[in-house]
Order: C-alpha cells, then structure tokens, then sequence
C-alpha cells in the first residue's frame, strides 16, 4: 500500500475504521486444507516473501529482485504461460533513477589521545599531535543516504553529527541535512549495513540531503578524542531503472480471448533507520499476502479440472509503494488487450482481520459496477462473507486497481483485513497473519474467479461508475 497520502488507508488514518456487517458468515464446515487452497503452501510462500532475507523487497532492491524470480519460478513450475514478448514471465519497465557508489567514499577522522592514553600529565591533548585514521569505502564505511551532488567537508568534529544506530531514528531530522551524519553500526547486526554496500540503485528523490548520512563500522573508528571529520562523496550518478513486474497465463477454452485477472503489489518499503530494534519492513500483510493469494491461486486454477471459459491472468506488479508505478507502466504497456479483460481482482491485506471478523472479506467501489454481486456468490461457497468498509468507496482509487480502471476495465481490489497497528512498520512480520482466516479468504477468491471465469456475461460499470470514468478522461 502507498506511503504518500494518497496511500490505500490514508483516508482511514483521518475518520477511523468503520464496519457495517450483519453476523458472521458460517465457517466451512471442511478444513481449509482439504479444498483447493492448502494452508501449508500459503505459509510457506508467505514465509518467504516476508522473509528478512528479501530485505522488504523495496522499489529497487536486490531483495525485491529476488521475489521476482521466485514468482516467475512458481508460476514456470505450475505449468502457466509466460505473457513476456520475449517468452519471459517478467514484464520490464523503466524509470529514471541514480546508481550511488559506496566504493568511491574518502573519510578520514584526525584523533588526539585520550587524558587516560598520554604518558604525563604535561602532555595536553589540545597540543597533543593528530593522528590521521583513513576509513576505506564499504569496507568502512557505506552511503545510505546519498547528498543531491558531490559533497566534500573538512572541519571541527562538530560540523559533523556521529550518532549510534538504535538511537538514529529518534534523533535525526531536518537539523542533520546540512552536516554529514556518521551512524555507528555493528556490521555484524545490521540490516542497514548489509543493504548498502557497493553500488545501488535508487529513486531520483527529493529527498536527497544537501550532506551525505554514512554509515561507519564501529570497529574501524579510531580511540582518542576526535578534533575533526574530512569526508568526500561523489555525485550520484544518473541511470535508468530496469524493474520488473511478474506476470502468466492460464489459457481457457471456448472465450480463450476473453481474461480474468488476479494481481497484487509485491513490493514494500525494505530497510530503514531501527524502530525499537528492527530495520526491516517485512511487508506480510501489506502486500505479501496478496502476492501469495496471486501464485496460490495460480498453482490452484493450473490444477483445477473443471472447464474454465475464459483466460485468467496473473499479474504481480512492483512500486506500488513508490506511486502503482508498476501497474501504471502495465495499463500503460499491457502484454494483452485491456479491452479482453472482463474483470480485475486486485488483492490487498487479507492476513490480519479485525476481531470478530474471521472470513469476511471487503470491495472497493462497491457501488460503481455489479462486480461485487458476482464475486458475492463464489465468496459465499467457500463461507465468506463479504461485508461494508465506511472507507471502501475511497480506497477504490487508492491502490492498483485504480491503474486499470483508468483503461476503461471493470477492476477493484478486494481485502480481507484493517490498518492494524503495525501497517506500514517493522512489525508487520509471518507471525503476526491469521494463517486460517488468509487461506478460507484465498479460497473464496478462487470460487469468485470461477464465477468471472464461467459466467455468460461481463460484468459492467453502472450509472454512478460510468460517471466515474467519465471524469477520469
């Protein structure tokens, strides 16, 4: 979901959660792993993707990289087609972006003993000699916020702020942007640390600082008194972004042409500065769960016997933290006509349900199309119910599906959750999902998808949706 204001729950943050439900639906009465969506394949994909190993798969990032392949790998492994002009599963799009170069940083910090380290009294440490410690670049020291242009300093350890890590996200601030900043890390313990080594890509942001913030390797800082910081940092360089998104085919029969289509964002926010002792922002609910409904499904349809009339596309897009750039560059570049796609069902949050509010599931937009009513009948096979969110009209504009719905598609997103405490924080992990309550929801999805997928008809924007868009060209 969008960090900016106009993000999925921002409307949320400002009027509160609302919920108008009747009672709950009736719970399956068969295990959630005895139909077609298995509890154990969603965890495990789930785990992954939320793992700190992919780093919080930020736009760009090694780690969201990563997550790319292991979705074009599931989708290769359950047998769906690759919608790539190239025969790829990945879509590529660009944006313009700059590479930083960690390699290329020259800090040097001149010490004089400590009182305790001088061999008489007489010897006073304002007169005591400088001693010249040179710190290599990544070796180090690395860049993690870069300056908007080469930067170089030499002066009084004042005009520098060294700050330690845990205490750098409480303490940093505006005041900092016009002196360098020194983190001192424990490389050994350092999400931040590892993420920033070498040459990295990044958004052309303006939020770039006037100084550089570096992080320094506590081990490589020199003992004694520090009288001043010499510090030089090239200029990022400008370079074009290569991103991904992932997407794959089910072919259907008699309609072929005609495409249903499941997507979520599997991006989010990746490494920052320590809260309460943790710099990764996992991303479980916000959006892995989705992605992991996208490729669990996938793996269901490719395994599901029953005759499907219609195509049904897979798509996981990148950046939507950064603004849905991922499904503005697909709307914009789409492997398939958008005029063949039926229905979008775009996924968001469906691991952390509000008490009480086991399967049950919600629809952005509800009022603007009859796609509710559709999807309302396969959701209730597999027991969920879907109920009203106050914010629900709102947020139909506020996540990928708005991408689409620009083209003229039938799209809305549907969730399964709330903006819980830990949205859009480090806490946002594995083992916070409702493992039960995600799978019944993914499987309501999949006999929603049935429903698109075998229906005579399309489904259609009403009077209020066809204003809508009509406003919208």
């Amino acid at each position: 979901m969008k960090t900016n204001g106009l993000g999925w729950f921002a409307t949320v943050l400002l009027v509160g959660i609302g919920y108008a439900s009747a009672q709950g639906p009736e719970k399956p009465t068969a295990p959630v792993d005895s139909g077609p969506i298995a509890a154990r394949r969603v965890g495990e994909i789930l785990k992954f993707l939320a793992s700190d190993e992919l780093a919080g798969r930020d736009t760009p990032s090694p780690g969201l990289e990563r997550a790319a392949r292991f979705l074009a790998d599931g989708f290769k492994a359950a047998g769906l087609r690759p919608v790539g002009k190239d025969g790829s599963y990945l879509l590529m799009y660009e944006q313009p972006g700059v590479e930083v170069d960690s390699t290329k940083i020259a800090l040097t910090i001149y010490t004089r003993p400590a009182n305790g380290e001088q061999k008489n009294q007489d010897e006073a440490s304002a007169e005591a000699p400088e001693q010249a410690t040179k710190l290599v670049g990544d070796v180090d020291v690395r860049l993690l916020t870069p300056p908007r242009q080469a930067f170089a300093r030499s002066g009084k350890e004042s005009e520098a702020l060294v700050i330690e890590e845990s205490l750098a996200g409480r303490r940093l601030g505006r005041a900092a942007s016009r002196k360098p900043v020194l983190i001192v890390v424990d490389e050994a313990k350092s999400a931040l640390w590892k993420v920033c080594g070498g040459k990295r890509q990044l958004f052309d942001s303006p939020r770039m600082q006037r100084a550089p913030w570096l992080l320094v390797r506590a081990k490589a800082l020199p003992k004694g008194t520090v009288t001043r910081i010499d510090v030089k940092v090239p200029e990022p360089q400008r370079v074009t972004l290569k991103l991904h998104n992932v997407a794959a085919l089910w072919p259907g029969t008699d309609r072929a042409k005609e495409l249903v289509m499941f997507s979520a964002h599997y991006d989010h926010l990746g490494v920052k500065l320590p809260r309460r002792g943790d710099w990764i922002f996992n991303g479980a609910d916000d959006d892995a769960s989705g992605t992991t409904a996208v490729l669990a499904l996938a793996e269901a349809f490719a395994k599901h016997k029953t005759k499907l009339g219609r195509s049904l596309l897979f798509v996981c897009y990148s950046g939507e933290e950064k603004g849905m750039l991922g499904s503005r560059a697909f709307a914009e570049n789409p492997p398939v006509r958008l005029a063949d796609v039926v229905a979008n069902l775009n996924l968001e949050m469906l691991g952390r349900p509000m008490p009480g509010k086991q399967r049950c599931c919600w629809i952005t937009g509800r009022d603007l199309s009859d796609f509710e009513q559709v999807a309302t009948r396969g959701l209730k096979r597999a027991g969920i119910e879907c109920i009203e969110f106050a914010q629900a009209r709102g947020l139909f504009y506020a996540s990928d599906n708005i991408s689409l719905v620009r083209k003229g598609v039938v799209a809305h997103s549907i969730s399964a959750g709330s903006l819980h405490s830990d949205y859009h924080r480090p806490t946002d992990e594995f083992a916070k999902i409702d493992l039960p309550h995600m799978t019944a929801v993914i499987h309501g999805i999949y006999e929603a998808g049935l429903e698109f997928a075998n229906r005579a008809g399309r489904p259609r924007y009403n009077e209020r949706g066809e204003e809508m868009l009509e406003r919208m060209r």
